[in-house]
């Protein structure tokens, strides 16, 4: 019979940024509850997984989420940004 208790997880730190296997996709860990641990991505997504679907990231996934992070960053920069003024000619009737 297997102790799953006797399991410990992987050393896991707020901050760290991680593997969620089950989402398939990095993230970084906001809080560690037991065996639940909140993880967000730069985008705002946020969600809860178990400690056991986690695993430290690697150094591509580290900058795949970096990537991301700037690639939000200036979409949002792009859209902070006022619309371009038109032209407008004044409608003149055709007679």
């Amino acid at each position: 019979m297997v102790n799953r208790r006797a399991a410990k997880p992987p050393n896991l730190t707020i901050g760290m940024t991680v593997y969620d296997r089950f989402y398939d996709m990095p993230a970084t860990i906001d809080d560690i509850q037991g065996r639940l641990i909140f993880l967000r991505r730069p985008t705002g997504l946020t969600w809860m997984s178990r400690t056991v679907s986690v695993r430290p990231a690697t150094l591509a996934e580290e900058r795949q989420l970096k990537a991301i992070a700037k690639l939000h960053q200036q979409r949002i920069r792009a859209t902070d940004q006022p619309a371009p003024q038109l032209a407008v000619r004044p409608h003149q009737p055709r007679g």
